[in-house]
């Protein structure tokens, strides 16, 4: 058990682990991130909202797993030139 203590540094190092950047949009227009595991590139990724995540608790019940964060195919990243 975390002592009361310790509980904000165990919290703050776990929200550390990952990191998303907000880096492009994808040849639909949703906006794409850039995720990092301590740092390291991990892929990119998608956010659902909260909106989505409503909808899909609806269709398939509130006691299914479902996750924020979805993976996106490097080959649909549009990054724009700088």
């Amino acid at each position: 058990m975390i002592k009361p203590e310790r509980a904000k540094e165990a919290l703050e190092s776990v929200l550390t682990m990952w990191e998303y950047k907000k880096i492009a949009k994808d040849v639909y227009g949703n906006t794409v991130y850039a995720a990092f595991f301590f740092g390291e590139f991990a892929g990119y990724r998608y956010r659902r909202s909260n909106q989505e995540i409503r909808q899909l608790q609806k269709k398939l019940g509130k006691h299914v797993g479902i996750r924020r964060w979805i993976e996106c195919p490097e080959e649909l990243v549009v990054r724009n030139p700088a």
